[in-house]
């Protein structure tokens, strides 16, 4: 069979006994031999076009070098300038050869198949097909692609769905600099919200509402803890700082829990704790409410109230105020007015004393019941004091009540203005005129049995109403009165150089001193008893006091 082309040789010499057709075997004619050579120079022409659709290894048609290849077959492909498959391209064995490309230009349009071995690029290469920064992966039919979710330009890493903005973004250089990582989710427009580590603008890490662009979760440096919560970009609301403090409405926290702002602790039934900060602040469910302060036990039931606003209450019932301690510290029991003289309760003032006032529909009953329950029963029901000195009391024994230490009085007013001369123990003598008093508008008050009174000038006045103690001002009517003593133990004022012995009967001298009666029968004119001649003061004009019982009415 004539050898037409070179995959037709025989790597055996001697069966190479011609080329397409020319005789070459032993005893050919020369010119033969001529013709032989150029045939085959044009034969390996011929090859290297591929004009003849000549295989290089011959029986597998389609491939370089051999499926087993021989000792001598090409087995390594090296391209140092353009690479060009015009049709597809199958590369390497199982015995892992191995491709290598050094030029910079590879083209096989219909692709490339590389059975085991490795592939060698010394320099970069361009694909014709795929996402621009795309990073190349297997897709699921094992085909090397890249696409535009997953990109990397060299510094940053993203990766992206729908729209403008990346699901995950990594970066460390670049302009996203700022971030370590970055994370997207989307509920529509691709940025619903994000996670990032590394912005050096809020936090270490963030996570942000970015429908609002506002950061709701940051965690600094110094491992601060911050949330955001609020309508658009918000407002702080909560902070953690690095010293463990940890702040409610407020961006310094001084203590383990610092909270600017009302709180509640308890149940939705409304037995709890309530705080609050502001002057209005009323907890749910209802009063008391504690301004400035905090309520304990239920808003609707019974509870505490301790105000820095409105001071300390106590509540009972369906949420009834029965007592409290207000912010001027006076106490108020079974009211909330401090206007005694026309609401019921007890009010104790931190100046003015306490009173004690009851219902006015209420017949009945006491306002102060005082019972001593001792073994022995008997003893001092009330002790009274001056500068801590027991100047009285009221004491019980058996069935009789007795007043010690102690006299009757009443107010009286004089027909003129205070008069600051009147010394103690001065005698008085009654008037006609009765004691006038007017309220807040001007309107006459009722008075039936107080009378006003002068200084007793008639001797052995038998007139004589009592002696002075002091004057007192009636906050209630705007008046000065004299603090009258009338019965019971008293001082009363002799006149200088009146002498006087213990248990004369005294009179009025008739100057608002006393002095003996100079009989021992008690009389209309008879005012006092003395019981010592103990001399208790001595005033500027000579006159003196000494103790007596009055017996002025």
């Amino acid at each position: 069979m004539a050898k037409t082309k070179i995959s037709e040789f025989d790597i055996d010499p001697a069966n190479n006994t011609d080329i397409n057709s020319i005789n070459i075997a032993e005893g050919c004619a020369p010119s033969g031999i001529n013709n032989a050579i150029r045939q085959l120079m044009a034969d390996l022409k011929e090859f290297q076009t591929g004009a003849g659709g000549d295989p290089f290894n011959g029986a597998v048609n389609g491939t370089v070098g051999a499926t087993t290849p021989n000792t001598g077959a090409f087995t390594t492909l090296s391209a140092s300038g353009a690479f060009s498959a015009n049709g597809g391209a199958t590369l390497g064995d199982a015995s892992g050869d191995a491709l290598t490309i050094n030029s910079s230009a590879v083209s096989i349009p219909n692709g490339l198949t590389f059975n085991s071995g490795a592939v060698t690029l010394s320099s970069n290469p361009t694909l014709s097909a795929g996402t621009a920064n795309g990073v190349t992966y297997l897709n699921g039919s094992k085909v090397l692609t890249s696409g535009s979710a997953l990109t990397f330009d060299g510094t940053t890493l993203n990766v992206s769905s729908s729209g403008l903005y990346p699901i995950i973004s990594v970066a460390s250089t670049g302009t996203n600099a700022i971030f370590g990582y970055r994370i997207d989710g989307s509920g529509g427009n691709g940025r619903d919200w994000r996670i990032e580590q590394g912005r050096n603008a809020v936090g270490q890490f963030n996570i942000s509402d970015l429908t609002a662009n506002a950061v709701r979760y940051s965690i600094g440096s110094d491992g601060t803890v911050v949330w955001n919560t609020g309508a658009g970009t918000g407002a702080e609301k909560m902070r953690l700082d690095s010293s463990g403090n940890l702040g409610i409405g407020t961006s310094s926290p001084i203590a383990k829990l610092d909270v600017v702002g009302s709180i509640n602790f308890g149940p939705s039934d409304g037995s709890r704790v309530a705080v609050g900060t502001t002057n209005t602040f009323t907890p749910s469910g209802g009063s008391p409410t504690a301004y400035y302060g905090m309520t304990f036990g239920g808003f609707v039931t019974n509870s505490i109230s301790l105000s820095g606003y409105n001071g300390i209450a106590l509540y009972t019932g369906a949420g009834t105020e029965r007592m409290r301690i207000d912010s001027s510290g006076n106490l108020l029991v079974g009211t909330t007015s401090l206007d005694f003289v026309n609401n019921t309760g007890i009010v104790q003032f931190p100046t003015q004393g306490i009173t004690i006032t009851k219902s006015s529909s209420a017949n009945l009953g006491s306002c102060i019941y005082l019972n001593r329950r001792s073994a022995v029963g008997d003893g001092i029901l009330i002790e009274f004091a001056e500068s801590n000195t027991v100047e009285g009391t009221i004491s019980i024994s058996g069935t009789t009540v007795s007043y010690n230490g102690g006299h009757l009085s009443r107010y009286a007013q004089t027909v003129s203005s205070k008069d600051d001369s009147l010394l103690k123990g001065t005698v008085l003598s009654n008037l006609d005129e009765m004691n006038t008093y007017v309220d807040a508008d001007g309107n006459l008050v009722a008075n039936e049995q107080l009378n006003k009174v002068k200084v007793s000038d008639v001797e052995g006045d038998s007139n004589v109403a009592g002696v002075f103690v002091n004057w007192s001002h009636d906050e209630a009517h705007n008046v000065d009165e004299i603090n009258m003593a009338m019965t019971g133990d008293m001082i009363i004022r002799i006149a200088q150089g009146v002498t006087v012995q213990r248990g004369d009967l005294l009179m009025s001298a008739g100057d608002g001193t006393a002095k003996p009666q100079g009989d021992d029968i008690v009389r209309s004119k008879t005012i006092a008893k003395v019981t010592s001649t103990y001399v208790t003061c001595t005033y500027a004009d000579g006159s003196y006091c000494v103790p007596c019982v009055l017996m002025a009415c």
